[in-house]
């Protein structure tokens, strides 16, 4: 549910901006780098300019796929993106330069805060939900590209994150 709420969340994000995108959907798994390097590659044939990924160990053939593309496109003015999820990619040794944004769990927030119920005799256990507004989830654009591809979208960025946290935006349910 978590993958597909990230989807969700996404694609009315996209929409949001532009009503007329199109999102596209292929789950490759998460431990198999070559699969999706091979689907990223085939989105970009597809004309795909954004491949936002969620596959832990797999993300690096969705980065290597990126990197590669835009080294060898005979169109310099398609470059292609991705977004680092669960962890800041901005900086990401592979494609680092072509990275929007991450999506970024902060897991020592969660276990800080268990422990801190623990110590104090309040941890009561079950599902607990972590968001922006607890801080355990954040988004961070890329600082490589504020000034020329993402110039000016922080302040969208933090203005959409109040939004979400006030209850004014949020991820559409799922079918």
């Amino acid at each position: 549910e978590l993958v597909t709420a990230m989807k969700r969340g996404f694609e009315a994000g996209a929409k949001s901006v532009d009503p007329a995108i199109t999102v596209t959907t292929q789950y490759t798994g998460w431990d198999d780098p070559a699969q999706s390097k091979k689907q990223a590659e085939a989105f970009f044939d597809e004309n795909i300019d954004v491949v936002m990924q969620n596959t832990d160990a797999a993300s690096s053939g969705v980065f290597e796929a990126v990197k590669e593309h835009n080294l060898k496109s005979s169109a310099p003015d398609h470059v292609v993106y991705t977004f680092g999820a669960n962890a800041d990619q901005n900086g990401n040794a592979i494609c680092g330069g072509y990275t929007l944004g991450s999506a970024v769990i902060h897991m020592d927030k969660a276990f800080a805060a268990a422990i801190e119920e623990v110590k104090n005799g309040t941890f009561k256990g079950g599902l607990v939900k972590e968001d922006l507004a607890n801080g355990v989830c954040s988004a961070v654009l890329n600082p490589k590209l504020t000034d020329g591809v993402l110039k000016g979208m922080q302040a969208k960025l933090d203005e959409a994150g109040k939004k979400i946290v006030a209850g004014e935006i949020t991820i559409p349910a799922g079918e």
